[in-house]
């Protein structure tokens, strides 16, 4: 089996069926400069800055895996994955191929998104620029895996696009709610790397116990 032809025919799809969010996620990146432009002005504590930098990226991140996603939802209508039961590849190496065009998508748009927040916040030191790539990747992929398992397994589409909808409220809104309710902004800091590694963590753990049963009957 030809990995790299495997690799193209995903990409080829995934370009395929994601002008549309690419198009959106373009727009995400100028709203994220006017937003960022906006934020910097507000405080000089270099803590807080820090803070909001950290949330925007993992945000934007959320937002680019919510968008690409919608392909994934696709092909769960059109009953695509019960194949991979059947491929003469492992399942789990056809779900990394599949996922592979996503995440590396997600990751680039998120390091545009970093650049043009590090421009906007020049008090940010190069050391946090370098966590938040970290913690963006494993936050993205742990996010992906997270999805896609679910998605497998269950036969309401609708009720995983709900929840992701939801998440990006949960996203935008609860850690700035928890600052203004006298957490502090270092705290949040790594409360929000803890929670990528979790997510990362369980993306893992799910990924790897899938139920063959539950994705040929859902």
């Amino acid at each position: 089996m030809n990995w790299l032809k495997l690799i193209r025919i995903e990409a080829k799809n995934f370009l395929k069926l994601s002008v549309f969010s690419l198009v959106l996620l373009f727009g995400l990146l100028v709203m994220l400069s006017k937003l960022a432009g906006g934020i910097s002005t507000i405080s000089t504590d270099t803590s807080l800055l820090s803070f909001y930098f950290l949330l925007l990226v993992i945000s934007s991140s959320y937002a680019t895996v919510f968008l690409l996603l919608v392909n994934v939802d696709k092909e769960k209508i059109n009953k695509v994955y019960h194949r991979y039961f059947v491929a003469p590849l492992k399942p789990h190496i056809l779900f990394a191929l599949k996922l592979l065009p996503l995440i590396f998508s997600s990751f680039l748009i998120t390091l545009a998104c970093v650049l043009i927040l590090h421009s906007k916040f020049s008090t940010i030191k190069f050391p946090l620029v370098i966590l938040s790539i970290l913690d963006a990747f494993i936050f993205i992929v742990g996010v992906y895996l997270l999805f896609f398992a679910w998605e497998l397994i269950v036969k309401n589409v609708t009720l995983v696009f709900a929840v992701r909808f939801v998440l990006v409220y949960v996203f935008s809104y609860f850690p700035s709610f928890l600052l203004r309710n006298g957490v502090s902004a270092n705290t949040l800091i790594y409360g929000l790397v803890i929670f990528s590694i979790l997510v990362f963590i369980a993306g893992i753990y799910f990924i790897s116990h899938i139920n063959t049963e539950k994705v040929v009957l859902s």
